[in-house]
């Protein structure tokens, strides 16, 4: 504000010293242009005279008039759409989501459904689109409420659930780029531009690896046409609002709990790229903190998280939420405060007339709305079981590829059985067990047979004194000493190729 402020009073003296400087040289010059027009305006006759008054005030009232560009939306190189009070600010008559009434269809694993889209979105409503989809027949499933539209597919993405009441944790990670100018300097209208080494993630039928990022909330990927000119209308919107970042040296001015205010960006363990606004200010108040996050995977989905919980409201209003894919926008301008995340997944045309695009058992619309797994493929969590085969026979969680075991993925964990494999045999002392996957040889007296994609070899040793045994599956571990060796320690040792429903001892 201030700055603002001190550019307005700057300009102002320079335009009037240029004024002051004209009129000075007019004088000097004896140079009088309006007495002069107005004495010959008052020779001419008065039907000339009211025909150029009427011109004169047609002109004024049309430049006072004729819409113009918001002063930024131009949106090009030169710094993006930073008018974001034009956009979203207070009166401008924009169609509400309304309160926490229009989160709705209870899903179950403490998420709820959807948030009906803004007819129209943020501009009211345009004429309606007629193509492919303008008679589409809604997908439905007897496993969901929810259905998949025409408007849907010309989106090209669909909101999948919305989470409520969850914890998140919004500090930088290690690694991670912390935008430094913004937390030395703040800001509010500014962007950044990020590329990404060695990364990309989908939006439509493109790679995206660049993007910009605004203090604001909004990111746009940088998708380049044919011709090498970017895509209009295709941007994020986790939270945009009028917001602030605060600067270190006035961090002092927030609450502990509310410092560090800063944006950062990394890539995660998971190889997703995570864009955290951490303690920014709604409208700029140091009593409305709130923490927000886009994560964006390769394959395409993103999910926005969110703490509004110190927000002093049940509903926050005033803020745009969303993403457009070439102007074909899911928008909402309303949340409860105790929505915490919401999960987006990207639809392909073939998902309109195939009801199980990667063939792996599960229909496309139970994927995106029951079990929250990726309709695109059929090993949602890369574990080597087929979402089905997770889902329906073996129970375990597609979307977690250790479900079973920290040790094993839930693909290998499966096939060597559910026995305990670090316990100890009945009877035996001073049990030592190895449980280690080999490929190659050894320099030992014979060689361990070699792990393939489908075979992997498992070497089991049991050491110790008096008898029991180790099942894995229906193989079989003995500890069982000589009777002249009853008194020491015996060491047995069981090689295993690991085979999908196999176990062979080798």
């Amino acid at each position: 504000m201030l700055t603002r402020i001190w550019t307005g009073f700057l300009l102002s003296g320079l335009c009037t010293s240029l004024v002051a400087l004209v009129v000075v040289y007019m004088h000097e010059k004896r140079v009088y242009p309006f007495r002069d027009a107005w004495r010959r305006l008052s020779r001419q006759p008065w039907g000339k005279r009211i025909a150029i008054a009427a011109f004169v005030v047609s002109m004024w009232v049309y430049a006072s008039v004729k819409p113009g560009d918001g002063g930024g939306n131009g949106g090009g190189d030169g710094g993006g759409t930073n008018n974001i009070q034009m956009v979203i600010g207070p009166g401008n008559g924009l169609p509400q989501m309304g309160s926490p009434g229009a989160v709705t269809n209870t899903l179950g694993h403490g998420v709820v459904g959807e948030i009906r889209p803004m007819a129209g979105g943020i501009l009211g409503d345009p004429a309606p689109v007629v193509d492919e989809w303008s008679d589409f027949t809604p997908i439905a499933s007897t496993n969901t409420t929810r259905t998949l539209t025409g408007d849907d597919f010309r989106r090209g993405v669909v909101m999948t659930r919305i989470g409520m009441d969850e914890a998140f944790d919004f500090a930088v990670p290690p690694g991670a780029t912390i935008v430094s100018d913004w937390r030395a300097f703040g800001a509010a209208t500014d962007w950044i531009y990020v590329a990404l080494t060695n990364w990309a993630f989908q939006v439509a039928s493109n790679d995206v690896g660049q993007l910009r990022v605004y203090a604001f909330g909004k990111i746009e990927p940088l998708i380049r046409k044919a011709d090498g000119t970017i895509a209009a209308n295709y941007w994020f919107a986790p939270f945009m609002a009028s917001l602030g970042v605060v600067p270190e040296a006035n961090w002092d001015l927030l609450a502990e709990s509310d410092r560090p205010s800063q944006v950062w960006y990394a890539i995660t363990p998971e190889n997703s790229l995570a864009i955290t606004w951490q303690n920014a200010l709604l409208d700029r108040d140091t009593d409305k903190p709130l923490s927000f996050q886009a994560e964006f995977k390769t394959n395409g989905q993103f999910a926005y998280r969110y703490d509004l919980s110190r927000l002093d409201a049940d509903t926050v209003t005033n803020f745009l939420a969303g993403v457009s894919f070439a102007g074909n926008e899911w928008t909402t301008n309303a949340l409860p405060t105790n929505v915490t995340s919401m999960a987006f997944c990207p639809l392909l045309p073939g998902d309109a007339y195939d009801e199980d695009s990667d063939g792996d058992g599960v229909a496309t619309i139970d994927e995106l709305f029951v079990h929250y797994t990726d309709p695109h493929n059929a090993d949602t969590d890369y574990d080597r079981l087929t979402d089905y085969e997770e889902l329906f026979i073996y129970n375990t969680n597609p979307l977690n590829p250790h479900s079973i075991c920290d040790t094993y993925c839930d693909g290998l964990a499966v096939k060597i059985g559910d026995a305990d494999l670090f316990s100890y045999p009945e009877g035996s002392t001073n049990t030592v067990l190895e449980h280690v996957f080999y490929s190659g040889t050894t320099n030992g007296v014979f060689a361990y047979p070699t792990s393939t994609v489908e075979t992997a070899v498992l070497k089991i040793m049991v050491s110790g004194s008096g008898t029991g045994r180790l099942v894995v599956g229906d193989a079989v571990v003995p500890l069982v000493a000589p009777p002249q060796m009853r008194s020491g320690a015996v060491t047995n040792t069981l090689l295993l190729e690991v085979e999908r429903g196999v176990r062979k001892e080798v």
